[in-house]
């Protein structure tokens, strides 16, 4: 299987639509499934040209769709992710990372920060535990700072979502953050695919 991941361009947008219905399908919100909304959003997020797309095979098995951050006083050119999803099976590390790799290659190439926000709305409003432990593993494996904030459901305390930032890390930058590991390569066929 070959994996590759790419910048999401006009003739994207069905695919960008599918994946989107794809995951209302997964977490139980398909009756909230808006296919005008749903086309306008995608609209945005190919005119404003930082949403990436994962293909396997050439299909589109997922992707991850940033906005620009308002700070208030101005438009930054740094990122902030708004969705990341990859169908749940193809979800692998290899599949996830190289989707990563397309992101962090783009930030470096620009120059600018990338915030990786990951919230679990379902869980946040039924205040279960989500998929954010998961998550924190995954972007600290990567060397990404953080969390540098956590959310929480407000009724239960629950975290159901972290926020991480990816500033160009190098290897120096993680071997002074004890808390994260890096795994060699050469390993990564060795960890187990994500139930």
């Amino acid at each position: 299987m070959i994996y590759t991941a790419h910048i999401a361009q006009q003739d994207n947008k069905e695919e960008l639509k599918r994946l989107f219905n794809r995951f209302t399908i997964e977490t139980g919100c398909a009756t909230l499934y808006d296919d005008d909304h749903c086309a306008a959003h995608v609209q945005k997020l190919i005119d404003a040209g930082v949403s990436f797309l994962l293909r396997k095979n050439g299909q589109a098995i997922g992707m991850v769709t940033c906005h620009a951050i308002d700070a208030g006083y101005a438009l930054l050119a740094d990122l902030e992710t708004t969705h990341t999803y990859v169908i749940a099976e193809e979800r692998s590390y290899v599949a996830i990372s190289t989707l990563l790799k397309c992101v962090e290659e783009h930030a470096e190439n620009k120059g600018v920060a990338v915030l990786f926000s990951q919230c679990d709305y379902r869980s946040a409003v039924l205040g279960n535990p989500g998929n954010s432990e998961r998550v924190q593993k995954l972007y600290k494996l990567r060397g990404y700072r953080g969390p540098i904030g956590v959310i929480y459901a407000a009724a239960q305390s629950v975290p159901v979502g972290s926020t991480f930032l990816f500033n160009g890390i190098t290897a120096d930058d993680i071997a002074h953050m004890p808390e994260v590991r890096r795994i060699p390569t050469r390993r990564l066929k060795s960890i187990p695919r994500a139930s």
